[in-house]
This record gives structure tokens, sequence and C-alpha cells, in this order.
């Protein structure tokens, strides 16, 4: 096989994929993170009002600590509903799902203009 013929991977189009994705993964860690990562730790002490509730310190966490958030901030332990535990939830896995599919649908869009043909 002649050398000419060969075909070479264009190293920028690479680095711009690579760019890409990487702003992909980071903005979804960031909008989904928390909610995945306080899902998992509700799980573990299997209290699933958990994330909703001060810590112990006496701040909120991360899914209630805005003004925006408060409304997810757990009422006190005689005036909880499985309700209100299934609104909260339903609405940060909603946001997770969300999320995951808009960034993935995303990447072809911005990566339009980025191919990875061979140069000629």
């Amino acid at each position: 096989m002649p050398v000419g013929s060969m075909i070479r991977i264009n190293t920028a189009a690479l680095g711009m994929w690579s760019f890409l994705i990487g702003c992909v993964l980071l903005i979804w860690l960031v909008a989904t993170g928390p909610v995945i990562w306080h899902a998992v730790r509700a799980w573990r002490v299997h209290d699933p009002w958990l994330p909703f509730e001060r810590r112990p310190d006496g701040r909120w966490t991360m899914l209630t600590m805005s003004r925006f958030q408060r409304v997810f901030r757990a009422p006190p332990r005689d005036q909880r509903t499985q309700r209100g535990l299934r609104w909260r939830w339903g609405y940060y896995g909603l946001l997770a799902v969300v999320m995951t599919v808009g960034l993935v649908a995303l990447i072809p869009v911005f990566a339009q203009g980025i191919r990875l043909t061979p140069w000629h």
C-alpha cells in the first residue's frame, strides 16, 4: 500500500471533539452530579428525606441551599408525606433525565462543523 493513500487523522478535529465531549461531561456533572450523589447517599442510609434535610452543621444540602430551591426543604418529621417525597425526587429525577438527554442530543448539533474526515 503506497504511503500517500493512507488516511491521515485530522488532529485539530480530534482536539475539538475531545474539548466538546469534555465540556458536555462537565456540564452534565455540574447539573446532575448533586442529584446522583444525594440519591446514592440517601440509598446507603435508607433515608430518602436525607438530601432535603439540614446537614449536621446547620446548613442546607446542595439540593435545597438556594432561595429558589427552598420549596424542596424537608418539613418537620410529623408533617412529611409520601406525596411530598415523590414530588421532590420526581422533580430532581426529571431534571437529571432531561439534562442527560438534552446534552446528548446537542452533541451532533455542536459537532456539525467538526469533521473527522481524512485530509486530501
